[in-house]
């Protein structure tokens, strides 16, 4: 089996396993292979139960997921990395009941270590960030197979399939072949991000957006895509950066007749401090309805 084919049978496995936390077929991966864990949706992001971090890069504004075999001293299986897998918007999944709604998962690439115990196990997930330590309820098992499996082909003959890791940087890259995993991993996790939103909804608003330098970098500003909205609907955004006095400049204006979705400022952290949305100003310099009539508006901050 090869990369490729090993690739599109793990993302089969979070395509099947996709009924968030629902009774789910369990995983299987040999031992010294990878393996694609559908941890939950999106929700489970917005309410700080799941971070990007793993043992490659560390998220220390969101923080890590980090899986272990049966109990709380079990074995760790490494976390490469975890993002948001969409479901496009033209399928049947993607569109579900409503209109162009796209329903987003989390799921996390795992390495599966070479002396994991055989058999089935239950596995025992926890969030961790800034020392706190939250248990994350899992009700998937995983099935530990042997390092070397032999399995008849059909016409006859075998195959000897021996575990090995599932990298997938060369799917990142334009035309290249699967390869390490490398650097190219930090590219699919997204950016935190600090959302502008709230139960009151405009369909055009103008925003400047105060932040402390010493702690946060702006890398972009959007609207948020996600399960009420989908990815065929873009606001128009135009934002200006002015990175030395800490403020960004925010104009939207929705491309159809929908409100806009919350509007997502993406950044990085300049330290190792975490971003408290209290230390962000939100000024609002207009906001109007699908009328083009102005009201008051006072957004909501929060951090995916």
């Amino acid at each position: 089996m090869n990369s490729t084919h090993r690739l599109a049978a793990l993302a089969l496995v979070a395509v099947v396993a996709v009924a968030c936390q629902a009774p789910m077929l369990p995983l299987s991966a040999q031992q010294g292979s990878s393996a694609l864990i559908p941890i939950g949706t999106i929700n489970e992001v917005s309410t700080g139960k799941i971070g990007y971090g793993g043992s490659l890069k560390a998220d220390l504004q969101r923080g890590s997921l980090v899986y272990r075999l049966d109990a709380a001293g079990g074995l760790v299986l490494p976390t490469y990395t975890t993002t948001l897998i969409p479901a496009t918007p033209g399928s049947s999944f993607g569109i579900g009941g409503n209109s162009n709604t796209a329903s987003w998962m989390a799921v996390s690439l795992v390495d599966i270590p070479v002396n994991a115990p055989l058999g089935s196990h239950s596995l025992y997930v926890t969030h961790e960030v800034a020392g706190l330590v939250e248990v994350v309820p899992y009700l998937g098992t995983i099935k530990i197979l042997p390092s070397s499996i032999t399995v008849d082909l059909e016409g006859g003959g075998t195959e000897t399939i021996n575990g090995a890791p599932t990298r997938i940087s060369g799917a990142l890259v334009g035309g290249g072949p699967f390869g390490g995993f490398g650097s190219y991993s930090a590219a699919i996790v997204p950016n935190p991000q600090l959302l502008l939103g709230g139960s009151t909804v405009a369909h055009a608003v103008e925003l400047e957006v105060s932040y402390p330098t010493a702690i946060m970098d702006v890398s972009d500003v959007f609207e948020r895509t996600g399960p009420s909205r989908g990815t065929g609907h873009p606001a128009l955004v135009w934002f200006h950066d002015d990175a030395a006095a800490g403020r960004v400049s925010i104009t939207a204006v929705s491309a159809s007749d929908a409100a806009l979705s919350p509007l997502a400022v993406a950044f990085k952290l300049t330290g190792t401090t975490r971003l408290n949305p209290t230390a962000v100003t939100v000024t609002v310099g207009l906001a109007t309805d699908v009328n083009g009539t102005a009201f008051a508006y006072s957004p909501t901050k929060w951090i995916e």
